[in-house]
């Protein structure tokens, strides 16, 4: 009985995860944006939104822990929080244009992976 129990909590665990952002996605990190003022800290990709379609709020970080949302600190633009995603489907919450990518780590360098712009 335990290992159906603790089987099934794996399979919806990993239903969850591999839906999106949509729970993640607001003003703190993630959201769409024109300008700073639609988002809580910082809005990226206005003048250039290679990396950022259609803009996106974020916030300066040093480490995960300055992140919200389940966002991790990422090395892009001076030290941001950007969404994590394990394949590309997991940034289509953040509209057309966006891909799971590798990208420096703020955090003890290395890599990880986060959406972004393809």
């Amino acid at each position: 009985m335990r290992t159906l129990v603790t089987g099934l909590g794996l399979t919806v665990l990993l239903l969850l995860s591999a839906c999106g952002h949509d729970d993640a996605i607001g003003p703190d990190v993630g959201a769409s944006c024109a300008s700073n003022s639609e988002c809580t800290q910082r809005c990226l990709g206005v003048t250039d939104p290679g990396d950022y379609p259609g803009g996106f709020c974020t916030l300066a970080c040093a480490t995960d822990a300055d992140c919200t949302n389940g966002s991790i600190c990422m090395r892009k633009s001076g030290g941001v929080c950007l969404l994590p995603c394990t394949i590309t489907s997991n940034c289509s919450d953040l509209g057309a244009g966006w891909r799971c990518k590798n990208s420096e780590s703020n955090v003890g360098g290395g890599e990880r992976q986060v959406c972004l712009g393809d």
